[in-house]
């Protein structure tokens, strides 16, 4: 099994953050990061 830091495999940034819910930018906020009302999944695209 290839680790997951292989470049060739490796996500896109955006794509570890939607993953983790850990990283927050404007466009995909982390899980709780946004109070706007009936948007609790956080990242809800896709």
């Amino acid at each position: 099994m290839v680790p997951e830091t292989d470049p060739r495999t490796a996500p896109a940034p955006e794509d570890i953050e939607d993953a983790t819910n850990q990283g927050v930018s404007a466009d995909d906020p982390a899980e709780g990061s946004d109070d706007t009302p009936g948007r609790d999944e956080g990242s809800a695209q896709g």
